[in-house]
């Protein structure tokens, strides 16, 4: 728990520097401070094998037989958050036009997500990604973002991974045949 709340420090700090530089880019942006009030709005979404985060926050993943979403966090930044289903893949995404500051381990963004089936993860955000078991025959995780990945326990006969950004992967389990591929400052250990 430590090294999560270790990691998830540090990339804030990564999101809040590079932030800070994106006000110089986008005069149009603004900044928000999360409140202390935390809500949680479940969002309508099926048919999606694969999911695609590209907000802030922790994502909370499970093998289910109902697809689900519900996001936890702040009341003036869940509605900012973009959800949708295109080509069977779940997007998640903050309004580009904002500048979050202030987040802390009380009013990090929670996305608790059901799959029946996950064949690819993309992470270009930053945050923490957890998930306990996976069964699936492919799976592609792409990580271009900063965070953590932590799959428990994954059964696979195809596992593809590829970190280009700053963050670690660490997978459990059973795969067949495995391919990773880091060009850029992550690591993954399967």
């Amino acid at each position: 728990m430590k090294t999560s709340i270790k990691i998830l420090s540090i990339i804030l700090a990564v999101f809040l520097v590079t932030s800070g530089c994106g006000i110089l880019s986008n005069i149009n942006a603004r900044t928000i401070t999360p409140s202390d009030v935390i809500i949680s709005e479940t969002r309508d979404v099926s048919s999606f094998n694969a999911v695609s985060m590209g907000s802030v926050g922790k994502v909370l993943l499970s093998q289910g037989n109902t697809e689900s979403l519900t996001i936890t966090g702040s009341d003036n930044l869940v509605p900012l958050i973009k959800t949708n289903v295109s080509n069977h893949t779940l997007n998640i995404d903050t309004d580009e036009n904002i500048i979050v500051t202030g987040f802390n381990t009380e009013n990090m963004l929670t996305f608790t997500i059901v799959v029946k089936d996950l064949s690819a993860l993309t992470v270009s955000g930053l945050g923490d990604v957890q998930m306990a078991t996976l069964s699936t025959p492919s799976l592609d995780l792409t990580m271009s973002g900063a965070g953590k990945v932590q799959l428990n326990q994954l059964t696979a006969d195809t596992l593809m991974v590829t970190v280009s950004g700053l963050g670690s992967v660490d997978i459990a389990g059973g795969v067949s045949q495995a391919t990773i591929d880091i060009p850029g400052a992550g690591t993954v250990n399967v």
